[in-house]
């Protein structure tokens, strides 16, 4: 029973030691910080028996960020449990509402920590007429024990330009895959105010230059 009682707690030692900041932000891979204009993030950490759909903190002034899973043939089968989220298998979809202007392009990074016998690698959409292209992709082990599964993905992904809203899918397959929990920070490229003004101005001086050849 003691022995038992160790296991547990240790797997919520672990759980709780794998939710910090992704990795992507502390290897310093993706170059802004939280909060600056044009961006989104959004973090689930599953540690809770409540619905996982909207994450535990967030930041998406352009819509509320959800999750849903599914397994089998579309049936629901996962469940809560030793404080993570566990499915069997798990197939999930993250869809992230974006800035709706159509600026050049969006940079978007994905991390989720999880235990598993084998993964379907994330994918991100973003529908016809636009271009994705990968940029990043790790997946790593947590432990140096062979015998612990316990592994964390992280992807990177621009999208040219950037969409009104894109979608994350990504499985664990065979059984008792558990997912501890998952992160995604997104950046548009938004124009500086200050370079449309003198893109405007060069515009401008170009057309005066123009005028003033042609009455030459």
């Amino acid at each position: 029973m003691k022995r038992i009682f160790t296991i547990v707690c240790g797997f919520f030692v672990f759980v709780a030691a794998v939710q910090a900041v992704p990795t992507y932000i502390s290897d310093g891979l993706m170059t802004w910080q939280r909060g600056i204009d044009g961006s989104t993030w959004q973090d689930w950490t599953f540690d809770t028996a409540q619905n996982p759909a909207s994450p535990e903190q967030f930041y998406n002034p352009y819509g509320a960020p959800v999750i849903s899973f599914t397994g089998s043939n579309g049936a629901i089968s996962f469940r809560w449990k030793n404080g993570a989220w566990q499915g069997d298998p798990l197939n999930a979809e993250i869809v992230i509402p974006n800035n709706p202007q159509p600026n050049p392009s969006k940079t978007v990074w994905f991390e989720m920590v999880y235990q598993g016998f084998g993964s379907v690698p994330p994918t991100v959409y973003a529908g016809s007429g636009y271009s994705v292209d990968e940029i990043y992709s790790a997946d790593r082990k947590l432990n140096s024990n062979p015998a612990d599964y316990w592994r964390i993905m992280t992807m990177g992904w621009t999208i040219v330009p950037n969409p009104q809203l894109e979608w994350i899918t990504f499985s664990l397959v065979g059984t008792g895959g558990f997912l501890t929990s998952v992160s995604v920070d997104t950046l548009c490229i938004v124009p500086v105010p200050g370079a449309i003004l003198l893109a405007g101005i060069g515009l401008g001086a170009v057309g005066l230059t123009r005028k003033q050849l042609r009455r030459i």
